[in-house]
Parts: C-alpha cells; sequence; structure tokens
C-alpha cells in the first residue's frame, strides 16, 4: 500500500476511501461519505462531492439489490454474487404494513414471516407481495398512500398506457424497525409521551414503485423489467398479476447526513422509448382531454409524463458506467438508471436542529413519485413536514412519515384531508363545521351560518363581483376561520363591539386580502347603511357568531372577558419567540424552494388546475395586494412560523418564518409594482444578502 493510501486511510477511515474509489459489484452497504475540512475549498467542492454523493447511491443501491441470504431476514448473501434470481435483500425488509397492527400492539418480530390479507394467502414457497396503495402522497403526507397532488379535483394515481395504476410499497431495514419497537412508536398513544424521534444512523426506508402487466405484454418486453408476482387489493377486492419495478426510492440515513441522503432510482423506459421497449407512461400520438404532460388525470386513464429535471452529463456517464456493469452479469438492473441523489450541507449552526439544513441539490424528483410536480419537488423538503402524532406540539418524525400509521389515533392528531371542513381538528381547539351542529339553531339562522362559512371557504367563486384575486378567507384564516392559531374569527364581536365596526372590518378584507370591492355600506353617523340586508355581509357575521357561541360551549363561558385563560380566546396570530429576528430574503428563497414550492408554485402562483382552487397563490396577480395584513412582513412571518407548512405548524424556526416573510412579500403584487423590500428594517437590505 502506498504511503499516500496508509495517510488516507488513518486520516479519513475506510469509509472514505471506499467513497472515492471506483464502484464495483459488491454486497457491502457503504456507512457514509464524511466532509474534512478540505471538502468546502475551492469553487468546485459542491460538484465534487455530488459526485461522491452519486456514487454512494450507486453503491447503496448495490448493496440493497444483492441477493438476500435465504436463512436470515434482510441480510445479504455475502457468499453470493449478483444475480436476478430470488430474492433481494430490500424486498425481504419489513413492509410498513407489518409494524403497525390496527389494535396498537407491538409487531412481529424481525424474522416472523409476513403475514399477507387472507385473499392473498400463499403456499410456504410463493414469494406474493401485497400492494395497496395507490398513490405516492395524500393529503397529509402520511405514507398511507404514495406522485404528489397538484390538482385537488383529480385523484394523484398515476396510471401507465395500459390503464393500469401503478402501485407503491414501503419497507424499512432493521434499525428502523428497532428503534420503532424500543420506543413503543408503534403504538399512537405512545408517540404522544415522545419529546423527541431520531433514527440511528443507518437506518434506510425504502419506496418501490410497481406497474401491473398485462396478458398481452410480451416475453422479451417483461423479461427488461424486474417483475414480481402481486396481490393487488383495493379494500377487500384483490387479485394476483405480475408487476414490474419502475421507480425505486432510497432514504439512507448517515452520520454526516442527519437529514438523510436521498437517492431517486427509475427505470429507462418509463418516459422514452428505448431498448426496443415503448414508455411506460408516455405516448406520443396522445389524443384527448388528458394530453397535458405531467397532468393527473381520471381513475383509469393513462398519464403523460415527461422527465422535468435533466440528468447532469457527469450523471449521464455514471449511469452508463453502472449499467455496463449490470449488463457484464447480465442482470436487468441494467435498465435502471440513478436520476438524482439529494443531501444536505453541512449545518452552518451547530444549534440549528435538524429540520433547519440547505440541500443540494435544490430540486430531486422520479417521475414515478413526484410525477406532477417534478420542477418543485425535494425529498428532503417535503420529507421534513413529517411528525409524531403527539397532537399538543410539533415533534418531528425524523424525515419519516412511517410513524403517522400507529394506531390508536390520539384524539386531535391528524389533520388529514385537503378539504378543511371534513379534516380531523390538528389541535382540540379547533372549531370545525359541521351542518349537523346547527340543528338547534331556527332554520333562517341555520342558513345564514351555512352560507356564511361557504363563502369563507369558496370566496371567489362566490363573490366574483367583489374578489379581484383568486384567494379564500380560509387562506389565511384556516379551518374557515376555525383555527386558533391562524387569526381566527372567534370572539370578533369582542374585538369589534359594534356592527359598524366589525363590517367594516370585513369590508377592509374584502378591499385588501381579496384585492376587491367592498360588500356593503356600514351605518355611520345617523346614515343608514345597507349591510344589515347584505346576506353576504350577514352570513359572514352569521357563521363568526357560531364560532364564538361553539367555543363559549365547549369552554363553559356564559360571555367572553379578559379574565380566565379559558373565557378569554387569543386573537390574530401567535407572537414570534424571538420577534427581533431580521429577515434574510435570499434565504428565505432556499427555504421557499425547499418547504413551500411544490405547495405553491415554484414563482408563488398557486395551485388552480382544472380552474379549480387547490393552494393559495402568494405573491402576483392572485394574490393578496399590498395593503393586506400578510403583506406585512410581521404578520406573515407570524402565520407561517405556526401555521405553515400545512398541517406541520411549529416546524420553522423564528429565522425561517421572517426569512421567508421577507422573501415572498418582497414580490410584486397588485399595489407593487416593484420587487424589494424597500426600507424594512426587518429584512436585510439588497447589499447584505447573502445565504447563511
Amino acid at each position: 500500500m502506498s504511503r499516500f493510501l496508509l495517510f488516507s486511510l488513518l486520516l479519513f477511515g475506510s469509509s472514505q476511501l471506499y467513497a472515492n474509489s471506483d464502484i464495483s459489484l459488491h454486497h457491502q452497504l457503504p456507512e457514509d461519505i464524511p466532509f474534512t475540512a478540505a471538502d468546502q475549498r475551492g469553487d468546485n467542492w459542491l460538484n465534487h462531492h455530488q459526485k461522491r454523493v452519486n456514487r454512494h447511491a450507486w453503491r447503496t443501491f448495490i448493496s440493497l439489490m444483492w441477493p438476500v441470504n435465504p436463512l436470515h431476514r434482510g441480510i445479504a448473501h455475502k457468499e453470493s454474487k449478483l444475480h436476478d434470481a430470488g430474492l433481494r435483500v430490500w424486498e425481504t425488509w419489513k413492509e410498513q404494513y407489518e409494524v403497525y397492527p390496527k389494535d396498537g400492539s407491538a409487531p412481529a418480530p424481525w424474522n416472523a414471516k409476513e403475514t399477507l390479507p387472507a385473499a392473498c394467502q400463499t403456499g410456504e414457497t410463493e414469494n406474493l407481495r401485497h400492494l395497496y396503495r395507490q398513490e405516492k402522497v395524500d393529503d397529509v403526507l402520511d405514507a398511507i398512500n404514495q406522485a404528489v397532488k397538484v390538482d385537488g379535483t383529480l385523484p394523484g394515481t398515476l396510471t401507465d398506457q395500459h390503464g393500469k395504476v401503478v402501485r407503491y410499497e414501503i419497507r424499512m431495514n432493521r434499525r428502523v424497525f428497532d428503534y420503532i419497537v424500543e420506543n413503543k412508536l408503534y403504538n399512537g398513544e405512545q408517540q404522544t409521551k415522545a419529546d423527541k424521534v431520531d433514527f440511528p444512523d443507518g437506518s434506510i426506508l425504502i419506496k418501490a414503485a410497481w406497474r401491473e402487466l398485462t396478458a398481452e405484454t410480451p416475453i422479451k418486453e417483461r423479461k427488461q423489467f424486474m417483475t414480481r408476482q402481486a396481490c393487488i387489493c383495493d379494500g377487500d377486492d384483490c387479485h394476483r398479476a405480475k408487476v414490474a419495478m419502475v421507480g425505486f426510492h432510497i432514504m439512507h440515513k448517515t452520520p454526516s447526513a442527519p437529514q438523510w441522503i436521498w437517492s431517486t432510482f427509475e427505470h429507462v423506459a418509463n418516459v422514452h422509448p428505448t431498448h426496443g421497449l415503448p414508455a411506460n407512461f408516455n405516448n406520443p400520438n396522445c389524443q384527448g382531454q388528458y394530453c397535458a404532460n405531467n397532468s393527473q388525470t381520471p381513475t383509469g386513464t393513462p398519464n403523460q409524463v415527461t422527465q422535468i429535471l435533466p440528468l447532469t452529463p457527469e450523471l449521464e456517464k455514471l449511469n452508463h458506467r453502472m449499467q455496463q456493469l449490470f449488463t457484464g452479469v447480465h442482470s436487468v438492473l441494467s435498465r435502471y438508471q440513478l436520476m438524482s441523489a439529494q443531501w444536505p450541507l453541512p449545518a452552518a449552526n451547530k444549534t440549528d436542529p435538524a429540520t433547519v439544513f440547505n440541500v443540494m441539490p435544490t430540486f430531486s424528483a422520479n417521475t414515478t413519485m413526484e410525477t406532477f410536480a417534478q420542477d418543485t419537488s425535494s425529498c428532503m423538503g417535503c420529507h421534513v413536514m413529517s411528525r409524531s402524532l403527539r397532537p399538543d406540539q410539533f415533534v418531528s418524525g425524523d424525515f419519516s412519515f412511517t410513524l403517522n400509521n400507529a394506531h390508536p389515533k390520539p384524539e386531535g392528531a391528524i389533520c388529514n384531508s385537503y378539504d378543511y371542513a371534513n379534516s380531523v381538528a390538528c389541535s382540540d381547539e379547533i372549531i370545525l363545521f359541521d351542518p349537523k351542529d346547527l340543528a338547534n339553531y331556527p332554520p333562517a339562522q341555520q342558513k345564514s351560518i351555512t352560507h356564511g362559512y361557504n363563502v369563507a371557504s369558496h370566496t371567489y367563486e362566490k363573490l366574483p363581483n367583489n374578489v379581484g384575486n383568486r384567494l379564500h378567507c380560509r387562506s389565511c384564516h384556516l379551518h374557515a376561520g376555525g383555527d386558533q392559531n391562524a387569526s381566527w374569527w372567534v370572539g370578533m364581536n369582542r374585538e369589534y363591539p359594534t356592527a359598524e365596526k366589525l363590517q367594516s372590518r370585513i369590508n377592509g378584507c374584502f378591499e385588501r386580502s381579496m384585492n376587491g370591492k367592498t360588500l356593503c355600506t356600514p351605518a355611520s353617523e345617523g346614515v343608514a347603511g345597507d349591510c344589515e340586508s347584505n346576506q353576504d355581509m350577514s352570513g359572514i357575521i352569521a357563521y363568526m357568531d357560531w364560532l364564538t357561541d361553539t367555543y363559549k360551549k365547549k369552554h363553559n363561558c356564559s360571555s367572553l372577558n379578559n379574565t380566565g385563560k379559558q373565557c378569554n380566546p387569543p386573537h390574530g396570530f401567535p407572537a414570534l419567540t424571538n420577534p427581533d429576528v431580521i429577515g434574510n430574503p435570499v434565504q428565505g428563497k432556499a427555504i421557499f424552494d425547499q418547504k413551500c414550492a411544490f405547495c405553491h408554485g415554484g414563482q408563488g402562483e398557486g395551485r388552480y388546475a382544472s380552474d379549480t382552487y387547490f393552494r393559495p397563490a402568494l405573491w402576483g396577480d392572485d394574490s393578496y395586494n399590498v395593503s393586506a395584513g400578510m403583506a406585512k412582513t410581521d404578520k406573515f412571518a407570524r402565520f407561517v412560523r405556526w401555521n405553515m407548512p400545512y398541517s406541520s405548524g411549529g416546524l420553522l424556526t423564528d429565522q425561517e418564518a421572517q426569512d421567508l416573510a421577507c422573501f415572498v412579500d418582497a414580490h410584486k403584487r397588485p399595489g407593487k409594482t416593484e420587487a424589494g423590500n424597500g426600507d424594512n428594517p426587518a429584512c436585510l437590505s439588497p447589499s447584505n444578502h447573502t445565504a447563511k
């Protein structure tokens, strides 16, 4: 061994040497890609480290695809060479449904045979996988379903060119499993007692995407996929079929990456015909209503998928080299490619929580898993929203949504629907509207309350003559004014004790937040107005009164006053812990790209696919105007600090919230023709715009 190699081993350890060596077909799982002080020197260090991360991703892929030891679940057959016969290491890891029994009891031991539903029972020698997930991400990103939605009117399913819906599975290695079992996190009630979730280094989670093959699929095509026999279920309706792997996603936690390394692979023929294969998810001759690229479609209608994020030349070369290696051993793995490997930059501030990070590359997408939001997809930025089932505060799920599958569900633990009206309260203080709760009100009052709720929930659609953008009242007043952390409408008659003052306040919201026109004219100094006869104004106020009455009944309050916490509901948005933080709009953009863009669009334009509100615009013509409360960075910062990302309020730090406020509110919007923060003392000036 040369002196240089010996010095490298002593200084960096074998893992570092292995990370920089050429790739071979080996069962060894790489442990890490450690940083050194020298790693961050020079203008090209990010690109250099990205190459190391890409090689780490391929080595991890090889080790997980190694033949499994038939006697030990999840252990590589070290004496075997890489071949396509039999199960791979990752396929024998625990599937998520094995870990979370419906009764909250402990899961079966690691080595216990996977128990399949009755419709999927097999003989002792038959390997049959249970596939039941139709979507990659559902309402609260809780991993119950696994393609990210951008259209609230259509399903988030991915359908191939034969009309077959792609199915997803999630598996965890033993380190993840043991951590869950040792801390009893398989039980929802136990999760409420946890102050922290911190999976050990070496933890790995897998998501795999499978398309169902048809009887007409030629054998020569089948041989160019990794295929398995599966029991595919929609509820109790199950059938057997052969499936082909089209996507493979790896989460790997390492000492240098507390936010995990995110590697995503897919089949080479997903969007382009190649090797004699037609494209799995693209028809260049598509005709009809649903041929727009990367758009959601009705159930059974094929999606037309294109790849948005290009591969770098360096990654294309690495993929080609790896495919040649697999071809040399006649493995079907030669038909798969690495799309991206995302990693966290070393923390600038060692005291920051793991949920504060910068990332390379900014966006990462797999056409089978982030199909509809590829240009704003960040694996790390999405998974940072994960949380435990603890209802009273945000406790990070350590970038894994798996914990949300635990039972029993603690009261108030999950908001599980895009439809605010039908969601389960994230807090027991949230008041949700249900028409059944109006049974004791006179019919005329029921009608007025319901109308007010509908206006609050669908404002620009219901009142197009009074709203000049595409927002709803509930865009800011979450749960249609029923969320105490989002300037709720409980106690509005206390804050505005006369009808005229409250009517004027509501009119002001329509002029500013809705960039529109007043609903009516309040009475003033003895001059009669027309607000009392305006059904929209009357309905909004009746609904506000219903929220207040509901709160009073819940807390047994005869009235609202300033004495006693229970009968003194909060007002506005909660304060920042440190209100003196100065926002950095440059860092705010980095945070927006990671934690906001996949919902609100890369240009803050919101999501309005199918001409339907799904996520609100944050700037531009469809957003609030320059005089709105949200255009004031202090209010915006307080709102996002405790409410965003939606369902994960409390995730952001004070600094992140202020950074975001300075970034978002610097954009052009109605009434603001120039970008920038002007002389806002809460934001860094342009000359000091530097990323942390």
